[in-house]
């Protein structure tokens, strides 16, 4: 899934995975890290749709 998370005062969409009992927020560009959940971590919502204009 991809969601909308508050890292501190930061706002990221990333791609939300499971390992166990911890979470990872993965870039879509391998050029970024991937961060590890950690108790200033909120997840605002889900994407379920993206609209862009031409």
């Amino acid at each position: 899934d991809i969601v909308v998370a508050l890292i501190g005062d930061e706002a990221v969409v990333k791609r939300f995975y499971r390992k166990g009992r911890s979470i990872e927020l993965r870039s879509s560009n391998p050029k970024y890290m991937p961060i590890r959940a950690e108790t200033d971590l909120v997840i605002q919502g889900k994407v379920v749709a993206v609209q862009r204009t031409i």
